[in-house]
């Protein structure tokens, strides 16, 4: 059975795995990755700058791999800024 699947958010796939038709796959199979857009990151970051917590940091810190621009890169280095200061 072919079943669409379809992303509210703005962004590209990064990595999508081949299934063939008719092939099984489990709810924890992961069958693609999508990055998300500039805008998309640096909204989560700023929220993460009110609500976020140490736990959120080695992800915040990691952003740059995904969006390197020196506006994410900024904004993650304030909302870890932030956070480690509360």
């Amino acid at each position: 059975m072919f079943r669409e699947f379809r992303s509210p958010l703005d962004g590209m796939i990064s990595a999508l795995r081949n299934v063939k038709e008719g092939e099984a796959v489990n709810e924890t199979q992961t069958l693609v990755w999508l990055i998300p857009d500039r805008t998309t990151i640096l909204d989560a970051l700023r929220a993460l700058a009110y609500v976020g917590t140490t736990e959120d940091l080695p992800e915040i810190e990691a952003v740059s791999r995904i969006d390197a621009s020196s506006e994410t890169i900024s904004q993650a280095s304030q909302t870890a800024k932030a956070i480690r200061a509360r």
